[in-house]
């Protein structure tokens, strides 16, 4: 069967509805959506401490634009940088208190965002959308021997 012409399409414009969403609740607090996704990631997923290098795999961005990202949120003071004590070139980076303090107020405002998107679904439609959309996003992951 070939796939819906436009789904890529339909899926930038949710991707558009989504940023836009996000964008509204972190103007309260001086972010940005990636910013705030940021803070977010680091804090849940790696425990407020992550290389440099791993934010650019988990956001599947340049390293310029992870950079961009970080040197911002350091300029804020929610984030610190440090190069890795056994290899310079490796740089670390960790959250701030203040970081921290935001990071709560950011996941939420992510989380509002998503709710209005899944508003139309029961739980089980929200569950199979997940679901199919892991594994169309896994067709793009390396592939491992």
């Amino acid at each position: 069967m070939e796939p819906t012409p436009g789904i890529g399409l339909t899926i930038k414009r949710i991707h558009g509805c989504l940023h836009a969403e996000a964008s509204r609740s972190f103007t309260s607090i001086d972010l940005t959506p990636a910013q705030g996704h940021f803070l977010v990631v680091l804090h849940h997923k790696y425990a407020d401490r992550a290389r440099m290098k791993t934010m650019e795999t988990e956001f599947h961005c340049a390293q310029s634009t992870i950079a961009g990202i970080a040197s911002r949120l350091e300029k804020k003071a929610l984030i610190a940088s440090f190069p890795d004590p056994g290899d310079h070139r490796v740089k670390w980076v960790c959250l701030t208190e203040s970081g921290k303090a935001l990071c709560e107020q950011s996941r939420r405002s992510i989380s509002l965002a998503e709710q209005k998107m899944l508003s139309t679904l029961t739980p089980q439609e929200q569950e199979v959308l997940e679901s199919l959309l892991k594994r169309c996003e896994a067709a793009f992951e390396p592939q491992t021997k």
